[in-house]
């Protein structure tokens, strides 16, 4: 999650901003509707990244798991063949 925070900064050239939760704390505390504000902005910030990463990613372990589904597959055909 914090990796995608970090891209959103840079996709969108925001400022880097060091959250810790002790900090987010803080900020509900001294203004509650800027802090909503400011992490409503960055939770879209990380969804924007999220839809663009996320496809790769799916490529990625479509790729990766193809060939060993494709040989299952294959050696279950062959055994229905074989019971036949």
């Amino acid at each position: 999650m914090i990796r995608f925070f970090r891209l959103g900064e840079r996709l969108f050239r925001w400022p880097h901003l060091a959250l810790f939760v002790s900090q987010i704390r803080g900020m509900i505390q001294q203004n509650m509707d800027s802090a909503i504000r400011l992490l409503r902005t960055a939770t879209w910030h990380v969804v924007a990244v999220w839809y663009l990463v996320a496809p790769l990613c799916a490529a990625v372990v479509y790729a990766v798991l193809a060939p060993a589904r494709h040989r299952a597959a294959r050696r279950k055909i062959a055994r229905v063949a074989e019971a036949s």
